[in-house]
């Protein structure tokens, strides 16, 4: 997008905005609902990176931070906290999150998706993001490409802005795709044999013979945690 429309404003009449605003609100409400029609069906283990809200903090990217018992929702990729009354809430500004910890658990921004810490190593660590997807039929991907699957949170989001309505149906087919990443210096790259090499230059040997030995696919999450454990 060019700078040029970022710098660009215009302003509505107050009776247009609120025409908008009142437009796409029932939309933006419905979609809500449906998606926690939906969520309400789904076991914890399921929805949430963590098996239970536990206590932890979140760090904002200027710095400030807040604390309660939180987690992450794997549907949407939202922090979700316990309110004092015992209700679970979203985050309201997710897009000022940084990084959150919870218990034991250090998750990343990564775009518009966390993704949790699995292993660290001097010069990189595996971080793995957990995808909630649903089984569709075929739809257009990028460049013209066939997908046989789309993402909940790029549903969710066009189902807010657009007035487009998704089915939450319970009888919906999901999976949950898991995708290891490596972390390095606040950028997240693909788990390649390339960047591996590239990355861990003093174990270059090592980690070319595992790789070669142990036929490792690597974008299994649990083979490459074994890389680490073993090699770096």
């Amino acid at each position: 997008m060019s700078s040029l429309i970022f710098n660009q404003r215009r302003s509505l009449p107050w009776g247009r905005l609120f025409s908008l605003v009142a437009l796409f609100l029932p939309f933006a409400l419905l979609g809500q609902n449906k998606q926690l029609e939906f969520e309400a069906t789904l076991p914890d283990s399921v929805k949430y990176y963590v098996p239970e809200f536990t206590a932890g903090s979140i760090v904002f990217t200027d710095g400030g931070f807040s604390t309660g018992k939180l987690n992450i929702s794997v549907v949407d990729q939202t922090v979700r906290f316990v309110d004092k009354s015992g209700e679970i809430l979203s985050l309201s500004n997710q897009d000022q999150v940084d990084r959150v910890v919870i218990g034991k658990y250090l998750f990343l921004k990564n775009g518009n998706e966390f993704a949790a810490v699995v292993r660290s190593a001097d010069e990189a660590s595996l971080v793995v993001t957990r995808r909630f997807v649903f089984e569709r039929d075929k739809k257009k991907g990028a460049f013209g490409a066939r997908s046989e699957t789309t993402n909940i949170s790029s549903v969710a989001s066009a189902s807010a802005e657009s007035g487009m309505q998704f089915n939450f149906s319970t009888t919906s087919e999901y999976r949950i795709d898991t995708v290891p990443f490596l972390y390095r210096k606040k950028r997240f790259y693909p788990v390649t044999r390339k960047n591996l090499l590239k990355f861990f230059p003093e174990k270059k040997d090592a980690v070319s013979a595992y790789l070669d030995s142990h036929n490792v696919d690597l974008q299994r999450v649990e083979e490459v945690e074994l890389l680490f454990q073993e090699v770096l």
